[in-house]
């Protein structure tokens, strides 16, 4: 069998599978460094429980497969069984950023800028058009769910922007000064990875430190929520942890002011 196309076609649940990885050829996931791109994938669903579930239906995918000798792999073996850790509390500390972004080449540098800023997941940015941005927003439905989100430009993301070449009508482009594909970019970012010495951290968890740095911009709870698709509980918890107790609470009281001031007036 060339690539997992054949295979997609003998399970249910396995369209998200096959949009990801159909086209790969079953050799690969021979490699048990394929885990790790399966992880990032498992971990970039709405919730730990989905993610877990699509990796056990392609545990049985490939059982199936490999009882009919159409393949030796077993990539799912080595990926932990467990979804009790939810990845939307993980995220990239300023000094692990510095060191990616010093082992990666220009272009990658400026995807990880744009996620780091925005919080696009990785399929979003791949496919962001210039035509998607303004002077004070970026407008774009999602991939994952066709979900319209707006993400206010900041200063930091103007400043992203302005150093990425209008080479393309999307805005991020390879060394070719062609757009991204995911294998071509994930292979990329694995390699600077590797070199900086990050193991523990995924590109999912860019949006984490995006919630950090939206914040401190000045958004709220409520426009995070929106933009991220996570509960205003999840986003506190976020910025309890690694932003400063003190601002979190200062801008706890500022809503309670207004909220108070609204409901005199």
């Amino acid at each position: 069998i060339a690539s997992l196309e054949i295979l997609c076609d003998k399970f249910i649940k396995l369209d998200l599978f096959r949009d990801e990885f159909g086209d790969w050829r079953t050799a690969l996931f021979e490699d048990p460094r394929i885990a790790q791109d399966l992880a990032e994938w498992r971990d970039g669903f709405n919730s730990p429980r989905q993610g877990h579930m699509q990796i056990q239906v392609i545990s049985m995918l490939f059982g199936w497969a490999r009882s009919r000798g159409m393949t030796k792999a077993n990539p799912t073996e080595a990926i932990k069984k467990v979804y009790s850790a939810d990845r939307s509390g993980e995220i990239w500390l300023p000094d692990q950023v510095t060191a990616v972004l010093s082992e990666s080449p220009e272009p990658l540098q400026w995807a990880i800028k744009l996620a780091v800023e925005t919080g696009m997941r990785q399929g979003d940015l791949l496919t962001l058009p210039w035509s998607a941005i303004s002077d004070l927003a970026i407008q774009t439905n999602t991939a994952k769910r066709n979900k319209r989100v707006l993400i206010p430009i900041t200063d930091r993301i103007r400043s992203v922007l302005a150093e990425i070449p209008k080479r393309s009508p999307i805005v991020l482009t390879s060394s070719t000064s062609k757009p991204w594909t995911e294998d071509g970019l994930r292979s990329s970012f694995h390699r600077a990875k590797t070199r900086a010495k990050i193991k523990d951290l995924t590109w999912h968890d860019f949006r984490g430190t995006a919630v950090t740095r939206l914040y401190n911009s000045g958004l709220t709870l409520r426009d995070l929520s929106r933009v991220f698709g996570w509960s205003e509980a999840q986003i506190e918890a976020i910025l309890t942890r690694y932003v400063s107790a003190d601002e979190v609470a200062k801008n706890m009281l500022k809503r309670i002011s207004a909220e108070h001031k609204r409901q005199t007036d």
